[in-house]
């Protein structure tokens, strides 16, 4: 299919601090490392994900912190997110 990326997974600070929050979000880094790109938003948790290798298709399992408080909660909203790596879009 000609895909050459690595997909990386980092927790990341909060507001700089050395405490980290809970959101992991995903990443793709080309195989030269010249291009990196956050694929899930600041405000998503990513619980898991897959590649599906007949179709080259990225689906990421997780919840979208819809108050914004850095925090998982029950109100969130639950979402799966498809890219397409061939394309590099949603």
């Amino acid at each position: 299919m000609g895909i050459n990326y690595l997909i990386v997974t980092a927790q990341t600070m909060k507001n700089g601090k050395s405490i980290f929050n809970y959101q992991a979000k995903l990443f793709l880094i080309s195989a030269d490392g010249l291009t990196v790109r956050q694929l899930t938003d600041d405000n998503y948790f990513t619980s898991d994900w897959v590649v599906n290798k007949q179709t080259g298709s990225l689906v990421i399992t997780g919840q979208t912190d819809v108050n914004k408080n850095g925090k998982l909660d029950y109100s969130d909203k639950n979402e799966i997110l498809i890219f397409d790596l061939k394309t590099l879009s949603k």
